[in-house]
């Protein structure tokens, strides 16, 4: 970076948002967002003129009673990181295991249109036992004391021993989730439920029976009746929406009904026979930015703030997180129970061996934004870190692919950077 002339990064991209213009280095990342004057100001930072001569002309176009406030503008380009030829920074380590996901059933007591587990097709060995649990909890404490165990199913409370499970986990010192679709949540375990589980999350998918029907059977009072039990024993819990075709048109709905607890999840078919149910990536940005009560930036704010320190290279998948079926058999993702990215089973080996040794965790490990296509050159890449690679998956049939669903972190990212960080703009 030259002070003396200096000049935008040739890797800065140019991101035109209505009556704003974000700046943005995706190498480190940083970014500054301005207006039209700021961009002109910004086009004399191009290594041909010094400091001073870019103020002169900046002042003699728009006057002298605004020599302060662009004095302080340019000066605060030499250290927006702007100025920086950086080049892109391979991913150097494996991130620290942080969640695992343990699928206590096969079996649910629902038969949702769109669920991925359905599709699952396990391996040869019989249901884990209780002991079986207890061993495989003790060694991914090993690994890391701190991973959060998320008990997800089928539906986990079919399980007899999943309480037992929750109970070992939490003498253990560790967290757990419980992810239910609420029907046996009832008088008879609530108060165990309330001890044991850091969090707990429901699915419902409508503000009524009818709509909530459509994906996931008539149980909607259930799920209400479940969520009242969870409210009167003081139980942190959230609800999650999968947003389909089906019921896109109810997001300001569910809103107003459920408030802060409702998250959305935007569905993905894994197979052709849910497949009608999708929806495209600007659809979802649009119907959660159109929706009163709903803030489709929140996530974004703290990706936003983590990229200024971090850089995201890639999600979870593999190294952050992997999962264990019912009977034993490993993957990186909880959403890729197939025989490409089978990783081995605990009765045949360790789970820490898995973990650091099998090709398919070691794949998914190693993963990088920089080598995924249609990410490489993407101005968010280091803050999206090229989102969910279970999407690409059965989007494309390719973990190392994009699909068109990226135009909703884009949208996202980029409002998102518009929203907080405008400040910069020459009025």
């Amino acid at each position: 970076m030259s002070i003396s002339n200096p000049k935008l990064s040739p890797y800065v991209q140019v991101v035109h948002r209505g009556d704003k213009y974000i700046f943005i280095n995706p190498n480190i990342p940083r970014w500054i967002v301005t207006d039209e004057l700021g961009r002109l100001i910004l086009s004399l930072f191009n290594g041909e003129n010094s400091f001073d001569e870019i103020v002169f002309t900046a002042v003699e176009g728009l006057g002298e009673t605004r020599r302060d406030q662009i004095t302080k503008f340019c000066g605060s380009i030499l250290y927006s990181g702007l100025l920086d030829d950086i080049k892109p920074k391979a991913k150097e380590h494996r991130m620290p295991l942080s969640s695992v996901h343990l699928s206590l059933s096969d079996h649910c007591n629902l038969s949702c249109k769109y669920c991925y587990a359905r599709e699952r097709v396990e391996k040869k060995y019989p249901a884990l036992s209780f002991q079986d649990y207890t061993a495989l909890i003790d060694d991914i404490l090993e690994i890391n004391p701190d991973v959060v165990f998320t008990l997800t199913g089928g539906e986990p409370l079919l399980n007899h021993d999943c309480l037992r499970i929750a109970n070992y986990i939490k003498s253990k010192k560790a967290r757990s989730f419980l992810l239910s679709n609420g029907l046996l949540i009832n008088e008879s375990n609530i108060q165990a439920i309330s001890n044991l589980f850091d969090l707990v999350t429901l699915s419902i998918d409508g503000p009524n029976d009818a709509i909530h029907a459509l994906t996931r059977g008539h149980n909607f009072d259930r799920v209400i009746k479940a969520s009242k039990l969870l409210d009167a024993h003081s139980v942190d819990y959230t609800l999650s929406m999968t947003v389909t075709k089906d019921n896109i048109g109810f997001i300001e709905q569910m809103a107003k009904m459920f408030g802060n607890r409702l998250n959305f999840a935007p569905y993905f078919p894994v197979s052709n026979e849910s497949s009608s149910l999708a929806i495209s990536g600007i659809e979802y940005y649009n119907a959660l930015k159109s929706a009163a009560g709903v803030r489709p930036l929140g996530y974004c704010e703290s990706s936003l703030d983590n990229a200024m320190f971090s850089q995201c290279h890639k999600c979870a998948i593999g190294d952050g997180e992997f999962s264990v079926s019912a009977t034993g058999d490993v993957y990186p993702c909880q959403l890729i129970h197939t025989d490409e990215f089978y990783a081995g089973n605990i009765h045949e080996q360790n789970i820490k061996d898995i973990y650091f040794k099998s090709d398919a965790i070691n794949r998914c490990a190693h993963l990088d934004v920089d080598s995924i296509t249609g990410c490489k050159d993407c101005p968010i890449k280091y803050i999206c870190g090229g989102s969910c690679r279970a999407r690409a998956y059965y989007g494309c049939g390719d973990i190392n692919s994009t699909t068109d669903f990226c135009q909703y972190e884009k949208e996202a990212f980029f409002d998102g950077i518009v929203s907080l960080y405008s400040k910069n703009a020459l009025q």
